[in-house]
């Protein structure tokens, strides 16, 4: 069996820190998407049924250290807040997914429904797959 899997990548904009520990996300759709934010060598690549919500979780992520329910949130703000404290580094790009197309057989195949979590979770794994074949260093894993 050959399975083809068609995605584009739309650069929104960039993650941006205004004083301390306040982050400001482009305006991202309501939609169901995949989502991967980009500094240099690092890649966090991620998968969501509301991408607005989900930018918003990471901006404000709530909980304690000894919470478990936000814990991906807050590790992903810790590393925007350290990415972006550094002076070094100037951008942290997001780009988002909200469309694709699954065929199997050399058949071009029909739209992949994002609504659905098994098609977000097919572009999340193939966009990892192909962060590390090119090297990147997945902040995910």
């Amino acid at each position: 069996m050959s399975v083809i899997l068609n995605f584009e990548w739309t650069k929104i904009g960039s993650v941006e820190i205004l004083t301390g520990t306040d982050l400001v996300f482009p305006e991202a759709p309501s939609s169901p998407g995949v989502y991967r934010f980009t500094s240099g060598n690092q890649i966090y690549i991620g998968e969501s049924s509301n991408l607005r919500r989900r930018f918003g979780g990471f901006r404000r992520p709530g909980g304690s250290p000894d919470t478990k329910a936000p814990r991906t949130n807050r590790r992903v703000n810790r590393w925007l807040l350290n990415v972006l404290g550094e002076s070094s580094v100037s951008d942290v790009s997001v780009e988002i997914c909200v469309g694709g197309r699954f065929g199997v057989d050399r058949i071009s195949g029909s739209p992949l429904d994002l609504e659905v979590h098994s098609g977000r979770l097919l572009i999340e794994n193939a966009a990892i797959t192909e962060a590390r074949s090119l090297g990147f260093e997945l902040i995910n894993l």
